[in-house]
């Protein structure tokens, strides 16, 4: 595979309890429809989660949509209840560990947190890619970067 042509950064669906409301399992449905629309091969495709429930469950159903029969889960992708850990705590962490993913090529997707739509913000100016003004999402929204060769476009999901 080629470097990564697509990238999407996932807020988890509306949540009741630890996991998904019904409504937040239809804002994932949502989420999955959209990408699937990039007809792309499960053998192109990564999805990454917090090993939080809510997020665990709308990666779940992103990967139904996708074919997607594995979903990785990080905990630096998880914030707690305590101080900011993993990615949260360090932009360049962060970045390093997507231009890992990046020359692996197909579809990056990953779930996670309000924080992660704040991270997800400044890639931008990272991969060169032009588009609205990104602003933290809301629960089941997100940001799908597409990029070809030195530069992309970003929109928001959906």
């Amino acid at each position: 595979m080629s470097a990564i042509s697509h990238m999407a950064f996932l807020r988890h669906g509306e949540i009741s309890g630890a996991g998904l409301s019904p409504h937040g399992r239809r804002q994932a449905e949502l989420l999955g429809q959209q990408l699937a629309k990039l007809e792309l091969r499960s053998d192109e495709i990564r999805i990454w989660s917090s090993p939080a429930r809510r997020a665990r469950e709308t990666a779940g159903v992103v990967a139904m949509w996708l074919n997607q029969p594995e979903v990785h889960e990080d905990p630096r992708l998880w914030t707690g209840d305590g101080p900011t850990i993993g990615f949260y705590g360090d932009f360049k962490l962060w970045q390093n560990w997507l231009r890992v993913e990046q020359v692996k090529g197909g579809l990056l997707v990953v779930v996670a947190h309000l924080e992660l739509g704040s991270l997800a913000c400044d890639l931008p100016s990272v991969f060169n890619t032009s588009g609205p003004t990104l602003h933290t999402p809301g629960r089941g929204q997100g940001f799908l970067f597409s990029m070809n060769k030195e530069s992309g476009r970003h929109c928001t999901l959906p």
